[in-house]
């Protein structure tokens, strides 16, 4: 069994940020395909997406984490990535996510306001914060009809039904973001 690694890199979205919906259409085909392709390698994380800049957790064996953030380092819709967090971890703490979106932006704030932040910009977290932050994701609650993943009996992440409704409930608040796009026009 290979060990159990975890990488954490922030970004900046290379799209256009000024959307008023909570929603960005970029933001929800990310998430579409990581809930996708996540569970075929086994690899499991979140997500964070706020003033054009985003905080992305990977976990699973250091070749899948390591190949796949290969992959998200060619995709054209974020540039200038930095790694935060490149470790061994002893266990998981996204096991049942194929990949969890945000956080209340209430706490992220909290988090902010501690560390003398106003804005989101995480390439300035320093150790403490870049944890802190982790956690708040690892801390999100889990809502079973959302993950598109669910574990046997050992805690493995595997495959389900769920993936279809999170597909879809997905797909839906794209199309939601998509018209209130074109009603601003």
């Amino acid at each position: 069994m290979s060990e159990l690694y975890q990488l954490a890199y922030v970004s900046q979205a290379t799209f256009n940020d000024d959307q008023q919906s909570s929603v960005r259409p970029e933001v929800s085909r990310i998430l579409l395909q990581s809930r996708k392709n996540n569970p075929d390698l086994d690899v499991v994380g979140a997500l964070y997406y706020k003033n054009g800049y985003f905080f992305q957790v990977l976990e699973g064996s250091r070749e899948n984490v390591e190949g796949l953030y290969a992959k998200i380092l060619k995709d054209p819709r974020h540039k200038n990535s930095k790694i935060l967090v490149s470790k061994a971890i002893n266990r998981s703490g996204f096991n049942d996510w194929s990949m969890k979106y945000g956080v209340s932006d209430d706490e992220v704030n909290n988090l902010l306001n501690e560390n003398s932040m106003v804005f989101f910009n995480p390439y300035k977290f320093n150790e403490e914060m870049t944890n802190s932050m982790i956690r708040l994701l690892q801390n999100v609650p889990l809502l079973e009809e959302f993950t598109g993943t669910s574990n046997d009996l050992n805690g493995n992440n595997q495959n389900s039904s769920l993936n279809i409704l999170a597909i879809v409930i997905s797909s839906v608040a794209l199309v939601v973001s998509v018209i209130a796009i074109f009603m601003t026009l």
